[in-house]
């Protein structure tokens, strides 16, 4: 397949543009609109690729400068690298081995990728394909992972030619990801060979023949969207936000009228059925608020002025230039009471100077007598959420009547 030349389907978007297949142009025809932004690897994960590159036999670094700068990534990277080391020795002699090499994608030569691990045993009937996720924030699963089963199916189309691989041929997709906190860092997805085909086929060929032939569709939802670098400004999300809060079902958000801005129904006349739509896409809004207004930030900073709006200081409040010397000043003229007034520490710091300092039983019991814990005011979640149901509060009409002496 060959794609447009603006289309740009990389593996590690797959699981936004096989689900939202529109976006793929869209960012394309925004692009100029977009602030100018790295597209590799944050600066920490692109050091503990190199890292493990290096210590894998790929490429230098500077270990010292690496250990000064990150304290805690070496014992995640040694971790990463004896489990490659264990691939390498356990799939026997002669094999194929990758690493950090640019690879080009299964569905189209000019759209390539970087492999962090491949191997390929020498019989060619196992393949074991890792990829190192160094961030800490979101947790990555190897099962039905498109990037990881792009890598794996691109892998074993570059040397299909030199290998004899089978239906039968074990493949085993890895994620290695060791600073996600109660979990382990190995994450594995075996299949056959036939398998990784045929998901490829169904849960990736299929959409990129739709972005080819234009028969593309806009499918925002919380997980789609949360990368796209064009989410504050594509309608088709502000749309889906917006649905149960305009009054009008079929209403869209037109951001190219000079028309003012949606009109909102008041809380009290929605019915609950339209509450529900509301708070479910509530988190949502607060989200693309946010990302719309720092898109605006970042556009206005680099030049180009936002319409009715103006680059300004923000508040601030004012600090000591040197602390030591005011509070010296200070106390030259005030006591020192006055200077730095005492704060009594709240209830769970003082419970942990006690469990330190061993308290006796008699003492725990007086500061237990000594703390309460209010209930929390009600709060609505979804029905998921695992903490017991309150039941609504209720008002006796006539009781409430009576204390104020109506009746």
């Amino acid at each position: 397949m060959e794609l447009p030349v603006p289309v740009k389907l990389r593996p590690s978007d797959a699981g936004r543009w096989t689900m939202c297949t529109a976006s793929p142009r869209l960012i394309y025809e925004l692009a100029d609109q977009l602030p100018d932004t790295n597209e590799a690897y944050t600066t920490e994960g692109s050091d503990a690729h190199e890292w493990a590159a290096a210590k894998l036999g790929e490429g230098q670094v500077d270990p010292e400068s690496l250990k000064a700068t990150y304290p805690d990534m070496e014992k995640h990277v040694d971790g990463y690298v004896k489990f490659c080391q264990k691939q390498i020795k356990g799939l026997g002699p002669d094999p194929i081995t990758v690493v950090e090499e640019r690879i080009s994608t299964f569905y189209n030569p000019d759209q390539t990728g970087y492999l962090d691990f491949g191997i390929i045993s020498g019989d060619s009937k196992k393949v074991v394909v890792c990829d190192l996720k160094y961030g800490a924030g979101v947790s990555v699963q190897a099962k039905f992972n498109k990037q990881l089963a792009i890598y794996a199916m691109s892998f074993l189309k570059m040397n299909e030619d030199l290998c004899d691989f089978t239906d039968d041929t074990l493949v085993t997709l890895v994620i290695y990801q060791p600073r996600i906190k109660g979990e382990e860092p190995v994450r594995l997805w075996p299949l056959r060979y036939s398998e990784l085909k045929e998901f490829c086929n169904e849960e990736i060929g299929v959409h990129v023949e739709a972005i080819l032939g234009h028969d593309v569709k806009f499918s925002p939802s919380e997980k789609t969207c949360q990368f796209c670098p064009v989410k504050a400004l594509c309608k088709a999300r502000a749309s889906y936000l917006l649905d149960g809060v305009s009054p009008d079902d079929n209403a869209i958000i037109d951001v190219e009228s000079e028309a003012t801005a949606p009109v909102f129904p008041e809380p009290n006349a929605l019915t609950v059925e339209q509450l529900g739509k509301v708070l479910h896409h509530r988190n949502d809004l607060k989200k693309w608020l946010d990302s719309v207004y720092e898109h605006a930030l970042n556009i206005a900073d680099s030049g180009t002025p936002i319409a009715g709006y103006k680059l300004v200081a923000g508040r601030s409040s004012r600090k000591w230039t040197n602390e030591e010397e005011a509070f010296e000043f200070l106390r030259s003229m005030f006591p020192k009471s006055e200077v730095c007034p005492p704060k009594m520490i709240s209830a769970p710091q003082a419970e942990k100077l006690m469990k330190d300092k061993r308290t006796t039983k008699r003492k725990w019991d007086r500061f237990e007598e000594l703390v309460t814990k209010p209930t929390g005011g009600p709060t609505l979640v979804p029905v998921t959420d695992k903490r017991p149901e309150l039941a609504p509060s209720t008002v006796d009409v006539e009781e409430e009547f009576d204390d104020t002496g109506l009746l």
